[in-house]
């Protein structure tokens, strides 16, 4: 069945948004992006980007420093 152009799209079954949220006053970018088991490590992926994994090498979360700068401040207003 085709749905009209005025109508919405369908809600993605068992999808949710990703929690992301950002910190003005250190300006950091925290994005979780999976679930786990509690931080097994953390590892620099660049300067001022982080990640932590579970012990099963999952990623769990993500931090990005500078954000203003690396992300532009329409985007973090």
């Amino acid at each position: 069945m085709a749905r009209s152009k005025s109508s919405p799209p369908p809600k993605a079954q068992g999808k949710r948004r990703q929690p992301i949220s950002y910190d003005p006053d250190v300006d950091a970018l925290a994005i979780t992006v999976g679930k786990g088991g509690p931080v097994a490590q953390t590892r620099e992926l660049a300067d001022g980007i982080q990640a932590d994994f579970d012990a099963r090498g999952v990623m769990l979360s993500l931090e990005i420093l500078d954000a203003r700068r690396r992300m532009g401040e329409q985007l973090l207003a």
